[in-house]
């Protein structure tokens, strides 16, 4: 049987392409709800995060109400950056979805 599935995630990892598409909308999270809305392990988003922030796509700073508490959000760079990622995964799984068809009337 055929695997059908996404290799890559535009020019990021599955971990940094799920951070981001976490903060798509401006949204601010702490690293406990980055963790909760990507479904990664706390040591991946940790990863992740860190090579995001190096390359300016995401930033990290306190919190206003709480000073220990970290925030992230995209830069004006990460969401350009995110906004052709995407493009090229919805390309990529339009091109798996027709493959999975093609098989299926193959059966």
């Amino acid at each position: 049987m055929s695997k059908f599935y996404l290799k890559n995630y535009g020019s990021f990892t599955k971990g940094e392409y799920r951070i981001l598409q976490s903060l798509e909308n401006g949204e601010e999270k702490r690293f406990s709800e980055l963790v909760e809305s990507t479904g990664l392990s706390k040591p991946v988003v940790s990863k992740s995060a860190s090579e995001l922030i190096e390359e300016n796509l995401i930033k990290k700073y306190p919190s206003k109400k709480d000073q220990r508490v970290r925030i992230y959000s995209m830069t004006e760079k990460g969401i350009k950056e995110y906004q052709k990622a995407r493009k090229r995964v919805i390309k990529d799984l339009k091109e798996v979805k027709r493959r999975v068809e093609k098989n299926i009337q193959k059966a």
